[in-house]
C-alpha cells in the first residue's frame, strides 16, 4: 500500500477551508455542490482506468451519502495504480460534504440499502458486477 503524502494533506486542508468558508453562507448548497463536483473529479482522477491483471488487484469503495444513511453507490478501483490512502481520505471528505449538503438542503431519498457489489477484473479493468 502506498503511503499518504502531500495530496492527503492538501485534501484535508481543502475540506477544512470548504467548511469554514461556506458555514454560514446562504448559497452554501451551491457552494457545497461545486466542492462535491471538484471532489468527484479528484476521485475519478485517483481511480483512473482501474487497470488490473487479476481480480485480487480490485477493490470497491462506498461513495456519496444518502439522506437516511449509507452510500449512494460504490466505485471499483485498482490497487495497482491507485494510492489507496489518498483515495480513502478523498472519498471520506466527499461523503462528508455530501451528507452536509443533504442536511442543509433537507434532501430526502428512498432509504434503500445500497449493498457492496462484488468486483472483478474484466478485460484488464476493475469493474463492479
Amino acid at each position: 500500500m502506498k503511503r499518504p503524502g502531500l495530496a492527503t494533506k492538501v485534501t484535508l486542508t481543502a475540506t477544512i477551508v470548504v467548511f469554514a468558508a461556506y458555514g454560514g453562507s446562504e448559497s452554501a448548497g451551491d457552494d457545497l455542490q461545486t466542492a462535491l463536483q471538484q471532489y468527484a473529479a479528484q476521485i475519478d482522477e485517483l481511480i483512473g482506468r482501474a487497470t488490473c491483471t487479476t481480480t485480487g488487484q480490485c477493490r470497491v469503495i462506498a461513495v456519496g451519502a444518502k439522506p437516511c444513511g449509507g452510500p449512494v453507490g460504490h466505485r471499483a478501483y485498482s490497487t495497482v495504480d491507485t494510492n489507496e490512502a489518498v483515495l480513502q481520505v478523498t472519498v471520506e471528505q466527499f461523503n462528508a460534504l455530501s451528507a452536509e449538503l443533504n442536511r442543509r438542503t433537507g434532501a430526502i431519498s428512498d432509504c434503500a440499502v445500497v449493498t457492496k457489489p462484488p468486483v472483478a477484473c474484466v478485460s484488464g479493468t476493475c469493474v463492479t458486477q
